[in-house]
């Protein structure tokens, strides 16, 4: 159009003196805005900085609609630069609005020049130009793809040229401006930052304006450490080796310092199952490891983490130099070791950095007992401490002899130096015993037990098959001959004296007289009894002569191990040597045990870079660090690197290939047969109505319907109350109509009728098509049953005789006379009481019976009505009461906690003995209380999806999970899943998959879409089918969500409390991560459950 807004030619030439108009393409653009402070103090690469911007709206002066307004443009850039607090000759670009349009761009350079005048007289010293010249008007993304061209502009101080202008407009008035249209790429020389300025104007009286300032300048520190891990992970294989082979390319051209690529790596990218991780101590060597599989740590973590385990060695464990690396370039490890040498040093007289690290350091010292163990537990607390610092927090700790007092430490049972002191003086007290020794053994407690005897004891159970034998050293010699006899491996341990065996019996009394000067708490972290094998309690962190049997018994490692421990934790041996990493390889199947330092045989080993391999290992495991406090101290920045390898597939819709044409058929002879004949289907005069009924139907009850039914009763269709007032509601929000469900079942039964009612002329019954039968009439064509309701006739009157009609009017007639109260109780409060009882059940044959019966008292298994009738109640209350109506035991508990207060707000004071008999009941680790049964099916599926990081839910055909939107969802034939109730939007359930319970057809699906899931939900046992336990799908559905980290939830409403303490779990040997309960275990009363695994649990709270 001429002297319109649109480009004659295509082109957009901003300040040219051809230009016609703009063009109008689509686009999008991404900014991302930080404050200044908080990108420079966590590395982002900054590209530009705002200075200020200002905004305003002057439609209601302008002469139209699209018009511009010099002075509201003029009035947005004065502003941004008052509040900018900077020049406008300092600007050196504009990256203008620049539209293109004859009556735009001269207005702009006009209204900017004025702004700017208050300022500077030059001219001619700032470029203008407009993104518009090269990819048109964007629309919304206009304003956003300028201030990218602006931001890089000041970060590379290149200007780019504005395209298609050969003579600039004069109507502009250049010579009179600051500005010159900048017409080729120049490089940009300032005397100060660079800055420059950005408008954007909008239809209707917008104008915003920007000043932008180059970045600061950015530098990386130096590192601490001389090596760095690199992190990578994808969510599939073949992704991972596409991103190792991306990061090698851009390695092999990059000045980056490692230690930036390290840490963008690990703050810049989302972890994902399948891992690799290298240590490299520069970019080359990096490279290097990258392309070798033997240099890489590569696995899979499907699912974080059941566990984290801090793990502390025992004597034995100690050499010279052990941590050394660590102690020279680590300050927290170095500050634990110097506070602890420090303590020490009073006690042990000596420094214990000589005994470790000092030039005349020699193994044989450490021998010594009295040395040996404030070493080894020295060492163990540094290195817990250094994990600690760099945001590692064990689940639980384990402790092998010594180790255990580390563990006790860390968990605020000792103080620091009162357990060195108490540790110092047990070496002491050992050391004075006679000499003895100690003897590794290859087998099991019971097979060792059999060489015990004669002063030998068992002194340690470190694994399944590897046990250690204590004792005086001539009937050690006696045993050693017994077991070479046998052909049983063994080794001889070079210790000074027979620990944890009857040799220091004298000891054990004065010890426990040791500790008890000392004050001992309660454990704020868990950690496990190296005596007994299982969880400490309280009571004997507290009690000394649990710490003086300690010294004397047997260790019992590999039993505690086995329990702290699942095939899906991570145990971290803090402290020297990898003999309990060995153990518990040995004892765990599947559990990562990673050491933190190298052996005692790798004296030339460097720690600091075993502990690298340490953090990368970690990672592969599940693990990650805190990488801002792993990098503390250092200047880190985010760099550019590869993003994510996205698989890419194609989705292209190719034409069908055109199909050959049919042959003509043969003609062929054959014998006459009767003819038979049907009357032809009346052409159907049909109005869009009735396909939207058709249409509706389709959508609320999933299963599509056609011209065949719409003669077809609602109810023969499958429709019960629930899915007509499903139906209704649509009606009656699509049609503005007034539709009750009860007019679909009495007045227009079928969608034929409704669409009568809605005023669609529509065409008798379409006549029968099925082929005759033998006696020559046709065969009855089966009516389509779905969804929840049977199938029944619409019609009473059809399907009763006279004798079925009598006995039914009969009945109808003795129950509403004994049942009159409740019938008009319904009647007088149906007005005020929305009960959805009161249509359960509706059909036209009996629907004077349906109302709710209304009850005065209960006791026992009995209840009795308002009109007096006793009735035995078969539904115990719908399942919930266990124990009968009213028992006497829950009448007066009630009355005795009213008596006492009813809390609300505040913590009750029996939760936590409810929590732990609930826990001790079900077997499960952790317990949370609701209000519903309802509310912890809510809250385990949240639950799921928050520590999974996933969407989907997969229910099951029949389940009934209670009455929030999340589960009220049924599935299709065609596999879609739609709500079950009226009110519950489709996005509701859009992450819903509905299975058939118990099919192999729905474990093929769980398999093939395993990696998608956060939960599977099942109702063990369904209300609805109650002979339907498929015990072994269930287990095979806990092997599924055991290999992809989905939770299984097991709604135990029904069964809970009821087949066993465990539910069906207990039954069916099943153990869940979620089980949800119902008001049984309250004897009735409103309150729900959830429990499970410390995984999906702490998610509520983080973790005890």
């Amino acid at each position: 159009m001429p002297d319109g807004p649109l480009s004659a030619d295509g082109r957009v030439r901003a300040f040219d003196a051809a230009a016609t108009g703009m063009v109008l393409t689509g686009g999008g653009a991404c900014l991302v805005l930080r404050r200044l402070q908080d990108a420079i103090d966590e590395g982002h690469t900054i590209h530009a900085v705002i200075l200020a911007t200002a905004l305003n709206n002057d439609g209601a002066h302008r002469a139209s609609f699209t018009a511009p307004s010099a002075a509201g443009q003029r009035a947005a850039v004065r502003a941004a630069l008052d509040r900018a607090g900077v020049s406008a000759r300092s600007i050196g670009v504009l990256e203008a609005h620049g539209t293109g349009t004859p009556l735009g761009d001269p207005i702009e350079v006009a209204a900017i020049t004025e702004a700017w005048r208050a300022d500077t007289t030059d001219t001619g010293y700032c470029a203008i130009g407009s993104i518009k010249s090269n990819i048109g008007h964007l629309d919304a993304a206009a304003a956003a793809a300028g201030a990218i061209k602006l931001a890089l502009t000041l970060r590379d101080g290149e200007i780019p040229a504005t395209l298609h202008v050969e003579n600039p407009n004069p109507g502009c008035g250049f010579g009179r401006s600051p500005f010159f249209v900048n017409t080729r790429r120049r490089s940009w020389d300032a005397d100060g930052p660079r800055r420059g300025a950005l408008s954007s104007f909008g239809f209707g009286g917008t104008n915003f304006h920007a000043v932008l300032e180059e970045p600061p300048p950015q530098s990386s520190g130096l590192a601490r450490r001389s090596w760095q891990v690199l992190r990578l992970s994808a969510k599939t294989e073949s992704a991972l080796r596409a991103q190792i082979a991306n990061l090698r390319d851009a390695l092999a051209d990059t000045d980056a310092p490692l230690a930036d690529i390290a840490y963008t790596l690990e703050v810049g990218r989302t972890h994902h199952p399948y891992r690799t991780a290298v240590v490299a101590a520069d970019v080359d060597q990096a490279r290097h490891r990258l392309g070798r599989a033997d240099d890489r740590h590569t696995g899979s973590c499907h699912r974080p983490p059941d566990r984290l385990v801090f793990a502390f060695p025992g004597q034995g464990a100690q050499h010279v130099g052990m941590g050394r690396r660590l102690y020279e370039t680590e300050r927290v490890f170095r500050a634990a070791v110097n506070e602890c040498a420090e303590i020490l040093a009073p006690e042990l007289n000596t420094d214990l950095r000589e005994v470790l690290y000092g030039p005349a350091a020699r193994g044989e010292v450490l021998r010594d007992t009295r040395l040996a163990q404030p070493a080894v537990f020295t060492i163990g607390y540094a290195t817990a401490k250094l994990w600690q610092s760099w945001g590692l927090v064990p689940d639980t700790m384990i402790g092998h002899g010594v180790g255990e007092f580390v563990a006790a430490t860390l968990a605020g049972v000792f103080e620091l130096d009162h357990a060195l002191l108490i540790l110092a003086e047990r070496a002491r007290l050992m050391q004075s015993m006679p000499a003895g020794g100690m003897l590794a053994v290859r087998l099991g407690e019971a097979e060792a037990a059999r060489f015990t005897g004669d002063g030998v004891a068992i002194a340690a159970l470190n694994a399944p098959t590897q046990t250690v034998l204590s004792g005086p050293l001539p009937a050690l010699e006696r045993v050693r001959a017994r077991l070479d006899a046998a052909g049983v491996a063994h080794s001889t341990l070079h210790t000074s004296h027979a620990f944890h065996s009857p040799m220091m019996d004298p000891v054990v009394e004065e010890f426990a007289r040791v500790v008890t000067r000392f004050p001992r708490n309660a454990p704020r972290l868990p950690f496990y009894s190296s005596l007994t094998g299982l969880p400490i309690t309280d009571e004997q962190a507290r009690d000394p002569w649990y710490w003086a049997r300690q010294l004397r018994a047997a260790v019992r490692f590999g039993p505690a191990i086995a329990h702290a421990a699942t095939a899906n934790s991570v145990v971290l041996e803090c402290g020297p040597g990898q003999q309990l990493t060995a153990c518990t390889r040995q004892t765990v199947a599947g559990a990562s045990a990673i050491a933190s330092l190298p052996p005692a045989g790798a004296a030339d080993a460097d720690d600091a870079v075993h502990l690298g391999a340490a953090v990368a290992r970690l990672f592969v495991a599940g693990v990650s660090l805190d990488a801002r406090r792993f990098h503390a101290g250092e200047t880190r920045r985010r760099i550019s690197l590869p993003g994510y390898p996205f698989a890419r597939t194609r989705h292209w819709l190719s034409p069908p290939e055109p199909a050959a044409p049919a042959p003509a058929p043969v003609q062929e002879a054959t014998a006459p047969t009767p003819e038979i004949t049907t009357p032809a289907r009346e052409p159907t005069a049909e109005h869009p109505a009735l396909e939207l009924i058709r249409a509706l139907v389709t959508e609320v009850a999933g299963v599509p319907i056609g011209p065949d039914d719409d003669h077809r009763s609602f109810l023969e269709l499958g429709f019960d109350s629930l899915l007509l007032t499903q139906l209704t509601t649509q009606l009656n929000q699509r049609l503005q109509t007034a539709l009750r469900f009860r007019q679909l079942i009495e007045e227009f039964p079928t969608p034929a009728a409704l669409a009568e009612h809605l005023g669609v002329a529509v065409s008798a019954a379409p006549t029968d098509t099925a082929q005759p039968t033998g006696n020559g009439q046709p065969a009855a064509t089966p009516a389509k049953v779905f969804g929840a309701g049977a199938r029944i006739s619409t019609t009473a009157t059809q399907r009763l005789g006279a004798r079925q009609r009598e006995a039914l009017d009969a009945l109808i007639a003795r129950y509403t006379a004994r049942t009159a109260k409740s019938r008009a109780y319904a009647e007088a409060n149906r007005p005020q009481l929305a009960d959805p009882r009161a249509v359960s059940g509706f059909n036209p044959l009996w629907k004077d019976l349906v109302y709710p019966i209304v009850a005065a008292s209960s006791k026992g298994a009995y209840f009795t009505d308002i009109d007096g009738n006793t009735y035995v109640d078969l539904n115990n209350g719908f399942g919930s009461i266990f124990f009968g109506h009213r028992p006497d035991f829950l009448v007066e508990a009630v009355h005795r906690q009213i008596d006492t207060d009813i809390i609300i707000g505040p913590q009750n004071p029996l939760v936590g003995e409810c929590a732990a008999m609930f826990a001790e009941m079900t077997g499960h680790d952790r317990v949370a209380f609701c209000n519903t049964g309802s509310e912890a099916v809510l809250a385990a599926i949240r639950l799921a999806r928050t520590v999974t990081g996933r969407k989907l839910i997969v229910q099951h055909e029949g389940d009934y999970h209670g009455i929030v939107d999340e589960v009220l969802v049924r599935g299709t034939p065609g596999g879609r899943s739609i709500p079950a109730a009226p009110g519950v939007p489709p996005e509701s359930v859009a992450n819903t998959l509905v299975l058939e319970y118990g099919s192999e057809k729905s474990l093929e699906i769980l398999r093939e879409r395993a990696h998608e899931l956060a939960a599977v939900v099942i109702e063990p046992v369904q209300s609805r089918k109650p002979d339907l336990q498929p015990a072994d799908y269930v287990r095979e559905v806990r092997r599924i969500c055991d290999a992809s980290g989905a939770a299984l939830i097991m709604d135990e409403v029904v069964c809970g409390f009821r087949v066993h303490w465990a539910g069906a779990q207990g039954v069916w040997g099943v153990k869940a991560d979620i089980g949800c309960y119902g008001k049984v275990f309250g004897a009735g009363m409103p309150v729900g459950a959830i429990a499970g695994s410390r995984r999906f649990m702490d998610a509520l709270d983080g973790g005890a």
